[in-house]
C-alpha cells in the first residue's frame, strides 16, 4: 500500500483549502484549464474496489463504462454510494468540479463523452432520478480533488 504516497501532501495548495487531514490528491479543484462552463464545486462519496490504485496514483481514472459513458461516478451520500456501487471495499471522499452539470432524468440516459459535453456548454451530468438519489459524473481526473481514501467496513 503505497502510505507514503497518499499521505504526502500536495505541493502549493490553494489558499484556504480548508482540509483537516493531509492532501492526497495531486489536483485540486476547480481546475487549472480555461474550458469550463461554470464553478459548482460538491463534496461526495464514491465506493470501489481499487482504493489502493487511487491512493498510490494521488487520481481518479475514469471507469471504461457507466450509465452515462465512461466517467468518474459520484454519489452525495456514502450510504447512496454504497447502493450505487458495482464494486465495494473502499470509500473515497473528494471534492468535484461538476461546473456548469447537465442534469438529465433516466428517461434521456444515454453515453456521453467529456468532448460532447464541452460543445454543449457543459462540464459534468447529475442523473436526477435515480433511486439510490443523483447519479454525479465527470468525465476529467482533473476534476476530481481527493479528500480521503479509506478501507469501508
Amino acid at each position: 500500500f503505497c502510505t507514503e504516497v497518499a499521505s504526502a501532501p500536495s505541493p502549493d495548495p490553494p489558499p484556504n483549502a480548508g482540509f483537516a487531514m493531509p492532501r492526497t490528491s495531486i489536483y485540486w479543484v476547480p481546475p487549472k484549464r480555461n474550458n469550463t462552463f461554470g464553478d459548482e464545486v460538491m463534496e461526495l462519496w464514491h465506493v470501489t474496489d481499487k482504493g489502493q490504485e487511487i491512493a498510490c496514483a494521488r487520481k481518479m481514472q475514469r471507469g471504461s463504462q457507466g450509465m452515462v459513458g465512461a466517467g468518474i461516478y459520484f454519489a452525495s451520500t456514502l450510504e447512496e454510494g454504497r447502493a450505487k456501487s458495482r464494486s465495494q471495499g473502499w470509500k473515497v471522499f473528494a471534492r468535484v468540479f461538476l461546473g456548469r452539470c447537465k442534469t438529465i432524468s433516466k428517461s434521456e440516459i444515454k453515453n456521453y463523452s467529456f468532448r460532447e459535453l464541452q460543445k454543449e456548454g457543459y462540464d459534468s451530468v447529475c442523473v436526477s432520478d435515480c433511486t439510490t438519489g443523483p447519479e454525479y459524473v465527470v468525465y476529467n481526473q482533473d476534476q476530481v480533488e481527493l479528500i480521503r481514501i479509506e478501507r469501508d467496513q
